[in-house]
């Protein structure tokens, strides 16, 4: 009888090593350069995945054209052979342009290997200043400069 509580208690050590060892395979997250910037500021985000998983990932990205300009996006793979095992790496990267003024949240992405689903956490932006676009169209309750009309005296121009 004692071998037998013996027994189950290795088993159950050993199960929840190999499920601990599995979830700490896989390292998916995202990050930003900064959380605070001013309106016509750049914004570095990236989306980090570590593991060594064998399925090529599905990975589904937050809707960034909804709050910003994307201006460049870049994807760099690296793999790699520690302790007998490949190790993949892969960093999706994105310059980004706040389109508006105030808190933005950068939605989580999410990724599927097999089975399992991993998700990021959403972050929040804080866009402070003016936005200074020079091929921006004014908003409804902005007046065009160059329409006849617009200008008062003393305004400056350029074409």
């Amino acid at each position: 009888m004692f071998k037998i509580i013996i027994f189950a208690f290795i088993f159950v050590l050993i199960l929840c090593f190999v499920l601990f060892a599995q979830d700490e395979a896989i390292k998916f997250f995202s990050s930003v350069d900064k959380t605070q910037v001013d309106a016509n500021e750049l914004l570095n985000f990236k989306i980090n995945l570590e593991g060594d998983f064998k399925q090529e990932p599905g990975i589904e990205l937050p809707k960034l054209e909804e709050d910003f300009d994307v201006l460049s996006s870049a994807n760099s793979e690296n793999v790699s052979w520690q302790q007998g095992k490949v190790k993949k790496s892969s960093v999706l990267e994105f310059v980004l342009s706040p389109k508006k003024i105030g808190v933005i949240t950068i939605g989580p992405a999410r990724l599927k290997i097999g089975t399992k689903t991993y998700t990021t956490n959403p972050i929040q932006i804080t866009v402070t200043g003016k936005i200074n676009r020079g091929n921006v169209q004014p908003g409804p309750d902005e007046k065009n400069p160059l329409e006849e009309g617009n200008q008062e005296e003393g305004d400056k121009i350029t074409l």
